[in-house]
């Protein structure tokens, strides 16, 4: 008689892990962050640009060194930025969430829509009885 055959499988241990698209020595970049620190440099080099004007002021280059850093070192927050183990991008979006969200909610009872017959008014059945 044949001895059954076990199979083996692998068990993937990296799943969390995001896959390295570059190395520069000990720091490894992800897809997502190096697509933010390409986006976060080429928004830096436009505002360097636009802010050229500022070079003839006195002090007028750290200004403009200063406001074309501002698209750079935000991209670099969200590649790098981690709160409580998550990334800068859904506290963001949970932060607009909330910042668009009425302050003020008013509850209204079905006990104030209820008509002399007892059916809730806006309902089609209450239309249909009064119609």
């Amino acid at each position: 008689m044949l001895s059954p055959v076990h199979k083996t499988h692998i068990v993937p241990t990296h799943l969390g892990t995001p896959e390295t698209v570059l190395s520069f020595g000990g720091l490894s970049l992800s897809a997502r962050q190096f697509l933010l620190l390409l986006i976060g440099a080429a928004l830096s080099y436009d505002a360097w640009k636009h802010l050229e004007f500022l070079i003839s002021l006195p002090a007028g280059i750290l200004l403009a060194a200063a406001g074309a850093l501002l698209p750079l070192l935000l991209a670099c927050a969200f590649a790098f930025g981690q709160i409580a183990g998550r990334d800068l991008a859904p506290w963001t979006l949970t932060l607009v969430r909330y910042l668009t969200r009425p302050r003020r909610l008013v509850w209204r009872s079905v006990r104030f829509l209820e008509g002399k017959d007892g059916e809730i008014a806006g309902t089609e059945e209450s239309e249909q009885a009064h119609a």
